[in-house]
């Protein structure tokens, strides 16, 4: 018997000498936004000292630092990368600033840029403010719904700029002129952009804009494609020359 033990640890010593290491690496997430366990909140922004890079601005307890990656619950997050088609196209902000309180943010957004540059009612410019905000808090679970904004009117009379001013201005704004539902899905399910579409008619049919709003105003809903599920919710600005008839 002490024969038999001497050759199995013999042998076990040989086959732990032949035997390679496995480095095991943590898995690696990209995202645009989380909030970490130590209540810190992670933000991707983009790289001030390169536009074609992004960075994470982590905020905890009044203070903010930036960094490349972040080693979190067994696993590395990674900010989404400029290069992936959609995300070059998505305006980013730069940094972070101090700032008095909400009260006074919203007031700077009403009376010092939307009424130097829109030529609109008190009432509707407030309302374009909020929806400014709001867009900053779209991942929270606090709203219940996403905002949307709809701006009518005649051509030429200022819709494209509203949202010239409001892309300057919301979080993650995504201007376009014409998107088709498989952009639409893939866009709002990878970075919850705010969503400003311009001239809708040549947006596909109105039928299916107005279902994908639908959707898309809802934290719980899916679209289901292909065998793949997508979430179309965050806060949208449609512009239409003419508000079209809601199909039933």
């Amino acid at each position: 018997m002490a024969v038999v033990r001497q050759e199995q640890v013999r042998h076990h010593r040989q086959v732990s000498l032949t035997q390679k290491p496995r480095v095991i690496s943590a898995p690696i997430l990209e995202t645009g936004f989380a909030e970490l366990e130590d209540g810190s909140l992670v933000e991707m922004i983009e790289d001030p000292e390169n536009s074609a890079r992004t960075l994470f601005a982590i905020f905890k307890n009044g203070e903010m630092r930036t960094a490349r990656h972040i080693k979190t619950e067994g696993r590395v997050l990674r900010p989404i990368s400029r290069e992936e088609e959609i995300v070059r196209d998505i305006r980013l902000p730069r940094g972070v600033k101090h700032y008095e309180s909400v009260a006074a943010l919203l007031w700077r957004i009403n009376d010092e840029i939307l009424s130097r540059c829109l030529d609109l009612e008190d009432n509707d410019r407030l309302l374009l403010a909020c929806f400014v905000l709001s867009t900053w808090f779209i991942d929270c679970d606090r709203l219940p719904v996403a905002p949307y904004v709809s701006l009518v009117g005649l051509p030429a009379s200022g819709k494209s700029t509203v949202l010239k001013i409001l892309r300057l201005l919301c979080r993650r704004s995504l201007l376009t002129a014409d998107i088709s539902p498989a952009a639409f899905y893939r866009a709002c399910d990878r970075l919850i952009p705010t969503l400003l579409i311009d001239e809708t008619a040549t947006a596909g049919t109105s039928r299916n804009l107005f279902h994908q709003l639908r959707i898309g105003n809802s934290r719980e809903v899916v679209a289901l494609r292909k065998g793949q599920s997508f979430r179309a919710y965050g806060a949208k600005a449609v512009a239409w020359n003419e508000l079209p008839m809601i199909p039933p």
